[in-house]
């Protein structure tokens, strides 16, 4: 309350004070955990300092071992024991696997004007595994000469060159847009004259 009233510029000296906590686990109680669930429960223990580290390995057969942990050190100790003391600021670094990445076999550019059977061909080929497609009927044919165009996301990426590299089972999503079909609707209205005025206004909604 001193330095608020006081509008001072002096550190407050209980602003640095640093919390010790405990660690939920030993390091050996967490290799071959999910690696979100071990960063969770430290988290919830006090620490605020964790950082990830991924280790792109994994091949599609693998796929019970993504993001099960490999490592974990805290302030470099990488044997701790369970309930052991660190400051709250001690680094935390969880290293676990993942799926391998990949080279993309095209660039967001170059797939717009790909048929989307060829597309999907071109990704599959190349490794990836979770491709989707979508079809809208958008394209004003008065402004657009293209038969179609493709807009795909790549884990929700949708600019990217040759050389990007995503996970095998990244989710790509590939949205061909299509110009809709344009009708001329000729509408003929007998209006019927008033037996008492042969002028009034009409309103006539479609």
């Amino acid at each position: 309350s001193y330095f608020w009233w006081n509008n001072s510029s002096v550190t407050s000296p209980y602003s640095n004070i640093v919390t010790t906590v405990s660690t939920p686990y030993s390091a050996a109680d967490c290799i071959g955990k999910n690696g979100s669930a071990i960063k969770n429960d430290f988290q919830l223990s006090g620490f605020t300092n964790i950082s990830e580290e991924v280790i792109d390995d994994l091949e599609l057969l693998d796929v019970d071992k993504e993001g099960i942990v490999v490592t974990i050190s805290v302030n470099g100790i990488s044997d701790f024991k369970g309930n052991a003391d660190f400051k709250s600021s001690s680094k935390v670094i969880i290293t676990y696997h993942s799926f391998k990445c990949i080279d993309v076999p095209l660039s967001s550019d170059e797939s717009k004007n790909m048929e989307t059977d060829a597309l999907i061909k071109t990704f599959k080929e190349a490794g990836f595994i979770n491709i989707s497609t979508e079809e809208e009927n958008d394209l004003d044919p008065d402004t657009t000469q293209v038969k179609f165009e493709n807009h795909i996301s790549i884990n929700e990426t949708t600019s990217f060159n040759t050389d990007a590299k995503f996970p095998l089972n990244a989710d790509i999503k590939i949205v061909t847009h299509k110009p809709y079909e344009k009708y001329t609707l000729k509408v003929t209205i007998d209006f019927v004259p008033n037996i008492i005025f042969s002028n009034y206004d009409v309103k006539l909604n479609v």
